[in-house]
This record gives C-alpha cells, structure tokens and sequence, in this order.
C-alpha cells in the first residue's frame, strides 16, 4: 500500500511527521559543506535538506552512539547501580536503501533473540525509518545493485521522474502510524512497485575464498593502506566496539562504557602475552572484505554485511577500491 505526496507539499508533509518527535534528516553542513544526518532544530531547517549526495557520516551513532555509558556500579556493594538505558522517539528520514540494510543487519546482530542488547533495541523501538529513493545514484562509488539489498522501511519517498508527486510506500506497521499523522492531507491511496537501484559500478563476484592469498591483496594494502580506520568509521554495518570501566577516584564507584573499535587497528587482535592475530596491515585489510562478504553470509544464512554504499571507497585517504581490486582478480589481472 502507498500514497501518492504532492512534491509541492512535502515540506508539510515531513513537518506534521516532524511534531512530537525528533527529526533527523541529511543536511548541508555550512561549517564545512558536507551533507550529514543532523537534528533539525525547527521547520525552518528543512530548507537545508540535501539530497545530492549520500551523507558522508551513516547514522548508526542513532542506535549505537560511538560513546555510551553501559551501567554504573558499586565495587564496595558489589552491585549495579544504574542500569542507563534512555531512548526517545526519533524519525530518521532521508536514508538510502544501503543504508536502511544496514540497519537491518545490525538489527538481526544486535536484537537477536539469544543475545539481545539492551541499549540498542530500546533505541532501535523508538525510531522510525522513512528512506528517500535514488532514482540515480548519489555517488560514482555506489555499488548496491550488487549487494542484494532488500526493501527494509517504515516509509520509502520516491520522486517519481517526470510527475508532480513523490511516490510513499508504507513498508510496516510503524509506517502505518507514521501516515496517520499526514491524514490532514487527504493524501490519495495507490500503489506501485518501486523499482531495483541500478548502479554503474558493480562487484563482479562474491565468490572471494579463491583469492585469499592473492598477492594483490599485499601489493594494494603495503602500498596505499594507512590503517587510519576511516572505512570502519563510515561504514554503516561496522559496529564493532570496545567495552572499559572508568573508575571513580575512590575507588568504589564508577561507570562502564563502551566506544566504537575497528579491526583495521592493530590492537584490535591483541591478547594476553601481547599476542596480535592480525599484526600487519593486509591481515587486517583482507579481514574486513571478508568479513563483509563471505563469512558473514555463510554464518548467518544472509546477504552480505556490505550494502554497496562506496563510502569505504570514497572517504579513503588513497582511494582504495576494494571492488576494483577484487574485479580484477576475477578478470585474471
């Protein structure tokens, strides 16, 4: 089911979603003109929305802030003091297709039934999602239509080239509620199928364990690769984190938090006796690729843990092009 939005009335449209809740959107930075998903403070920040390119930050630090405080404790009681789980209610629109899978990842990782995280799921029930289509897309590092994305929303706005309206599908009962609040709207009931992203660039194979020890991977990664964690950064689906305690100057109180981590670090691997399982770079650069694309399918029965968004390729300091790197393997270069 969906609903066919006036393009000259999506401004009202997204500020009736807007009352009562958070609103959080992709915005044209003036600071530094980049376009990121921030709070808009007012209906007046939506003359600031950006649609031009993919934000160059994901919003996964809405479900999983990159530092957050986990409980705190009493050393001396030896008990929990205070459990810290807060989440509002949040709109997060604007999101790509990618970027909505990510979420559907981290969802199956993080509220899984055998080991569910508190934090996350309390964050991940008050938000809802309500995606922008790319009718082209944003980047010439997109990759999705490799990836087997799938229609993962609450909502879904596509403008639909050539006409006056923005094409809405309701993809769950919590875009059910959404529409409830645009009824003011009269907005008129139909349907169509809203079509597969088609991207330029595509990855030729997943089909990788063949390469392992090709010595491109050494060549690429001794070469150009810094270490510098930008990728694990930028990705939506990279959710590792560390977990430490900062105690209180007595002693007896203090609080355990956990911040983001990435397996691009060396520090990552390290274990008692100082050991590294990944002490050198293309180790670790190789891990990453296939962690996204073959181990994590074949643990999870699912798609692969990239969702094709090229930020990885994009926001790197010397332009590393995993998919370029692993096409020409396949190609016998």
């Amino acid at each position: 089911m969906g609903y066919l939005l006036p393009k000259s009335k999506l401004n009202t449209f997204l500020e009736l979603l807007m009352h009562g809740s958070s609103f959080i959107a992709p915005v044209r930075r003036k600071k530094d003109d980049v376009v990121v998903f921030e709070e808009l403070e007012g209906k007046t920040d939506l003359t600031r929305l950006d649609f031009t390119t993919n934000p160059q930050f994901t919003a996964k630090k809405f479900f999983m802030p990159a530092y957050e405080p986990l409980f705190t404790y009493n050393m001396k009681n030896q008990k929990l003091t205070d459990k810290k789980i807060t989440a509002r209610q949040r709109i997060l629109f604007g999101l790509r297709l990618c970027d909505l899978n990510a979420v559907k990842i981290q969802d199956q990782l993080f509220i899984n039934p055998q080991f569910t995280d508190d934090h996350y799921q309390a964050a991940r029930e008050n938000i809802f999602l309500v995606g922008w289509y790319c009718n082209t897309p944003p980047s010439k590092f997109c990759f999705c239509e490799s990836m087997n994305l799938t229609h993962y929303y609450d909502l879904m706005l596509r403008d639909l080239p050539g006409k006056k309206d923005i094409y809405i599908d309701v993809g769950s009962p919590k875009g059910e509620i959404l529409m409830r609040k645009a009824m003011k709207l009269k907005l008129k009931e139909h349907h169509e199928h809203v079509p597969k992203i088609r991207t330029p660039k595509k990855l030729k194979t997943h089909d990788i364990r063949k390469y392992f020890d090709h010595p491109k991977w050494q060549k690429t990664t001794e070469s150009k690769c810094l270490s510098c964690q930008r990728c694990t950064t930028m990705c939506p689906t990279c959710m590792c984190f560390d977990i430490y305690d900062k105690t209180q100057t007595d002693l007896e109180h203090g609080t355990r938090e956990r911040t983001w981590d990435s397996c691009h670090s060396k520090q990552f691997t390290r274990v008692a006796g100082d050991h590294y399982f990944r002490p050198d770079r293309t180790a670790r650069f190789k891990h990453r690729i296939y962690h996204k694309i073959v181990y994590y399918p074949e643990i999870f029965g699912q798609v692969p843990m990239c969702t094709g968004c090229g930020r990885c390729i994009e926001q790197c300091p010397t332009q590393i092009d995993f998919v370029e790197l692993i096409n020409e393997m396949e190609d016998g270069k």
